[in-house]
């Protein structure tokens, strides 16, 4: 996966993640030491309960 956008927010900045060309998701994350530079390659993890359905219109789905 390949960082490619990273707005900054204090101590927090926001990715836009390349997943290998077939998706792309945005994570908001603190920043731990240094920003990840546009290009370089990362690994992520996350929790499922911290994931939210979204529609075709981008908006939340109810549960």
């Amino acid at each position: 996966m390949d960082a490619r956008h990273r707005p900054y927010l204090g101590g927090s900045a926001i990715y836009e993640i390349d997943i290998g060309g077939i998706t792309k998701i945005r994570v908001n994350t603190q920043i731990n030491g240094t920003a990840v530079r546009e290009g370089e390659k990362i690994e992520i993890g996350f929790d499922s309960a911290d994931c939210v359905l979204l529609d075709e219109d981008g908006l939340r789905m109810a549960r």
